[in-house]
């Protein structure tokens, strides 16, 4: 695998990044051309994700000879689905877009992981690199459709994915892949051992982790962690601290010799200070925005982490990265689910939060606990 390989994967991981946050991007447009309602938009956003699972589903049963084939397949389709899109203007044909990008979302996030895994020495660093890009992806989107908003239809924004996409047709063509040892298709023995028990709690901790990552941008404004003249950055300084930690863990990684358990309870213990720091001491607006900046530095590596400590315990890495990017995205969905039900009861969003993250570091103590 060389430098082309990374460039497209991180591409790759920007385009789905810009995916993951399409329907939350076009929600005025949906709205207001397509005359959706909230409902509307909130089966649009399960479509996606189940359509992304059935996604990931198939990618691990991928074998590398025919990755090349199915990404060629995946780029003519996000082509032929968009162009569809900007040309036919009804809900129907939104709903098939959704789903056709959900699924390829899910094809590629896992597909891409299991071959940098079973092909890279340095796999925990390259994954990292390029989960960076997704961050830039899902941080982008709504800043270009905010642009075009103002000058343009809205809709034509969606010309940026189409270029992405065609970049990236153009650069798969080239590219060779290598064929691995490990076979997709064969389901992991499961031996009930110590190694067991590892990949069991961090498939526990991913649930928990990505249910943060996945809705603490959306939940900023519930919180209020700063005054209405600010309020409006904090979702953009919170990705913006995703992107630079992501990049800066790919230079800290290989420099450190500390064992990846070590290093995620050290990430863990020092968000959840963080977070405490933020939410409940009272500071300038400017500060708060700092410590939310430092927070989104020390939670961006975490998943690049739990997904490399997963694969040291792994026989077969394919099917394995498979399932931990498939509870990831459960648990993004359930853990927006068990906040909002924990709002029905009354019980605010920092402290669902707060609970989330304590939960998190208990799971990471236990890993450093069992020895394999």
């Amino acid at each position: 695998m060389n430098k082309f390989h990374i460039l497209y994967f991180s591409l790759m991981y920007f385009l789905i990044g810009m995916i993951h946050t399409f329907v939350g991007s076009f929600n005025q447009f949906l709205k207001i051309e397509i005359n959706m309602n909230q409902s509307d938009v909130s089966n649009l956003i399960s479509i996606q994700f189940i359509t992304f699972m059935i996604g990931v589903f198939c990618s691990a049963f991928l074998t590398d000879k025919d990755i090349k084939n199915y990404f060629k397949i995946i780029h003519l389709s996000i082509l032929l689905i968009t162009i569809t899109f900007i040309t036919f203007e009804h809900y129907l044909i939104v709903y098939l877009f959704v789903a056709i990008l959900g699924f390829c979302a899910g094809f590629i996030e896992s597909s891409i992981a299991s071959y940098i895994f079973n092909n890279k020495f340095s796999s925990i660093k390259t994954f990292g690199y390029i989960e960076s890009f997704f961050a830039l992806g899902s941080f982008l989107l709504p800043v270009i459709v905010w642009a075009f908003e103002y000058h343009t239809d809205i809709k034509y924004s969606i010309i940026f994915i189409i270029l992405i996409n065609i970049l990236l047709l153009l650069l798969l063509y080239p590219l060779k892949f290598e064929v691995s040892k490990n076979d997709r298709s064969i389901i992991p023995t499961l031996i009930f051992n110590k190694k067991t028990i590892i990949v069991m709690i961090i498939l526990i901790w991913c649930f928990f982790y990505i249910s943060i990552e996945t809705n603490f941008s959306n939940l900023l404004p519930y919180i209020n962690l700063v005054s209405d003249k600010f309020s409006y950055i904090t979702v953009s300084t919170f990705w913006l601290g995703i992107i630079i930690g992501r990049f800066l863990y790919t230079f800290i990684l290989p420099k450190t010799k500390c064992k990846l358990e070590t290093l995620l309870l050290i990430y863990t213990s020092t968000s959840l200070l963080l977070y405490i720091i933020l939410v409940y001491f009272s500071t300038q607006d400017v500060i708060k925005l700092v410590i939310l900046f430092l927070l989104a530095l020390f939670l961006a590596p975490m998943f690049p982490l739990g997904a490399g400590i997963i694969n040291q315990y792994s026989s077969n890495k394919n099917v394995l990265t498979s399932i931990f990017i498939t509870v990831a995205g459960f648990g993004g969905a359930i853990g927006a689910l068990f906040i909002k039900s924990a709002l029905y009861i009354n019980i605010p969003v920092h402290l669902s939060i707060l609970l989330i993250l304590i939960i998190c570091l208990f799971l990471n103590i236990l890993i450093t606990k069992i020895k394999p």
